[in-house]
């Protein structure tokens, strides 16, 4: 999968002065490999970009900072998943690993490229072990459960972070003939982007100096979640009731 983009961004109307030189130049390379069979799924990704992109950001009414950044990324991954069938269900374990490179410089614009600001590289590591399973304990009454674990490393600049989290799940569903209920738990986590943690685009503080708006102290998002609903119907009419 390849694709070219090259698209304007003038920003929003009464402003197309102040963004007149937006712009997003990307190129993507995405390359990925499957095999399947009755109980293994292994899948394997190589993916690159290459973008040189003009971005500005209002400070102020009317005052804007106008950047120029070239990026670059590469990663490959691979996750191979076996199931085992039960007689009464069936269990699922597998492994995601993957490495991400990233390459960013910033440049001042003056309608052309200017003097070099700031420039970094980085990568990410991470790696997840993950089951699940489903039993059917009556054939009205089922289970799910699932749990996964992820490891997530980042370095960049000479800086450092790290993510460790473990996600579980359990569900249970009832058929009561007219009317099927069901209930899950789970717990989830989302890690902060690299660009999150470690962007390097130096803001104007309007004292003489400079901030970025990154942070490699962020922590990750997590969620306690609550799902359940029921649903039924007949021939060609179907309903469902979900609270979360």
């Amino acid at each position: 999968d390849a694709s070219h983009r090259d698209r304007d961004d003038p920003g929003p109307l009464g402003a197309e002065d102040l963004y007149r030189f937006d712009r997003d130049d990307s190129r993507r390379l995405r390359g990925t490999l499957r095999y399947r069979d009755e109980s293994l799924e292994a899948l394997a990704t190589v993916q690159g970009r290459d973008t040189e992109q003009v971005r500005t950001l209002l400070l102020a009414p009317g005052f804007g900072d106008r950047a120029l950044r070239e990026l670059e990324t590469r990663g490959v991954g691979a996750s191979p998943t076996k199931t085992f069938s039960l007689t009464s269900g069936r269990v699922a374990a597998g492994a995601d690993v993957g490495a991400e490179s990233l390459d960013s410089a910033y440049f001042a614009f003056d309608e052309s490229r200017g003097e070099r600001l700031v420039a970094g590289d980085g990568t990410r590591r991470r790696a997840a072990a993950f089951a699940s399973g489903e039993w059917n304990a009556t054939r009205a009454l089922g289970f799910a459960a699932g749990a996964r674990w992820d490891a997530i490393d980042d370095s960049f600049a000479g800086r450092d972070a790290g993510d460790r989290a473990f996600s579980p799940r359990l569900g249970a569903s009832m058929d009561f003939g007219a009317a099927t209920a069901y209930l899950q738990l789970s717990r989830a986590f989302k890690a902060p982007t690299l660009d999150q943690r470690f962007d390097l685009r130096p803001l104007p503080d309007f004292a003489g100096g400079t901030f970025t708006i990154s942070n490699p102290e962020l922590v990750s998002q997590r969620s306690k979640n609550v799902e359940l609903g029921l649903r039924g119907g007949a021939n060609a009419f179907a309903w469902e009731a979900i609270g979360y």
